[in-house]
């Protein structure tokens, strides 16, 4: 029986059970056994954490399955696309892991555009696509809703690492927070972040509260991500098809920056704005370096 090892981020990762569901599982195990195995990856538990839990506390004997992935992103990226072929998901479930899985593949190609190779090929070339565009032709949605669904995730995940519980709250959408809201909270700062989630977690959280100040952020970011899309059209005879084909992925670069400045708070400091703005700058070299 190998050492299995339990994950935080992993376990926070996978929904949680609610009592009937949970009591309704170790009823079945107790009567039939642990029947489907435990999946390790690298000896982590990577599915199978309610049965895995079961087991041990009931001292009764499970089998694990072993996969071979490259890396810890790899194995998350399992684990997101099992949950995914799930047919017992909310909505909310649904939405929060495509967008998982769209930050996951975003961030293994250094940013939502196409990756060096497929920028040499040409503007032309059918095979090169943005992220969004593949989960889009995956999940049968609009790109447009998995990025909104990339922006939800990352709050999702970001209330998970303050309060579990909060996290579960939103997912099997028992607090009453809208899509539009929830994608608000993308430009809270990590205090506002906590206070949100502790009050989900306490049963105090109106999100009327935040919602005049989301709004204002959200149409000011507006502004400026329409101003930055004017400020490319140029004169049509002048603009090549390589000159068209650096907007989608500036405009995504300078809106990943806006969203990282709405995040500073009071304790920021010059280092943090800093980082910030190497990580944009990050981003327009690598899509110099792939032209």
């Amino acid at each position: 029986m190998p050492n299995i090892i339990i994950d935080e981020e992993f376990q926070a990762l996978l929904p949680q059970l609610d009592p009937l569901e949970l009591e309704g599982l170790t009823q079945n195990i107790l009567e039939h056994g642990c029947m489907l195995p435990l999946i390790l990856w690298n000896d982590i538990l990577i599915d199978g954490y309610n049965r895995y839990s079961i087991c041990t506390e009931y001292d009764l004997p499970f089998n694990t399955i072993a996969i071979e992935l490259e890396t810890r992103d790899d194995a998350l990226e399992w684990m997101i696309t099992h949950q995914l072929a799930r047919r017992n998901l909310t909505s909310m479930q649904n939405s929060i892991y495509r967008g998982m899985l769209y930050n996951l593949e975003k961030k293994s190609h250094g940013g939502d555009y196409w990756t060096d190779r497929q920028i040499s090929r040409g503007h032309n070339d059918p095979s090169r696509s943005s992220t969004a565009d593949k989960l889009s032709d995956r999940f049968n949605i609009s790109p447009r809703t998995i990025k909104r669904d990339a922006e939800m995730a990352e709050v999702v995940v970001a209330i998970g690492r303050v309060s579990l519980d909060a996290k579960q709250e939103i997912l099997l959408e028992k607090t009453k927070i809208s899509r539009k809201k929830l994608r608000g909270l993308s430009k809270a700062s990590e205090e506002e972040i906590t206070n949100i989630a502790q009050s989900i977690e306490d049963g105090t959280f109106d999100a009327k509260e935040f919602q005049n100040n989301a709004t204002v952020q959200e149409t000011d970011y507006n502004k400026t991500n329409d101003n930055i899309k004017q400020s490319f059209e140029l004169n049509n005879d002048y603009i090549n098809d390589l000159v068209k084909s650096l907007v989608a992925p500036i405009v995504s670069a300078a809106n990943s920056f806006g969203a990282n400045l709405h995040k500073l708070n009071q304790n920021s400091d010059s280092s943090d704005v800093k980082s910030m703005l190497r990580s944009y700058i990050d981003d327009l070299e690598r899509l110099y370096e792939g032209m």
